[in-house]
């Protein structure tokens, strides 16, 4: 725990807990491995669910892992984006057939 007990970065964040500097709760712990941890974590005020990777604080300052996460954090949007325009969203009007 890091000053006014908050969670220092770089170190685990319990359930429940608001990650430092972010508008996310945690929700769960999914995994953690040699180079930090994954958490389930929920927007505070749209009540979104995503997924959060933080870095150990010992790993953190190194640029080939920050640009490694950043790239993958681009292709997650891109496969999120090209999914949503593939499967548009199907609306139903009153008594007419669903429209995309």
């Amino acid at each position: 725990m890091g000053p006014h007990g908050r969670p220092q970065l770089g170190s685990r964040i319990s359930r429940r807990e608001i990650v430092p500097g972010t508008p996310y709760r945690v929700v769960s712990l999914l995994g953690a491995g040699g180079m930090g941890s994954v958490y389930e974590v929920e927007h505070i005020e749209l009540e979104r669910r995503y997924v959060l990777k933080s870095l150990l604080r010992t790993l953190a300052s190194r640029q080939d892992l920050i640009a490694r996460m950043r790239n993958e954090w681009r292709s997650l949007g891109k496969a999120a984006t090209s999914q949503h325009r593939r499967y548009p969203q199907r609306r139903r009007q009153r008594g007419r057939r669903p429209t995309t």
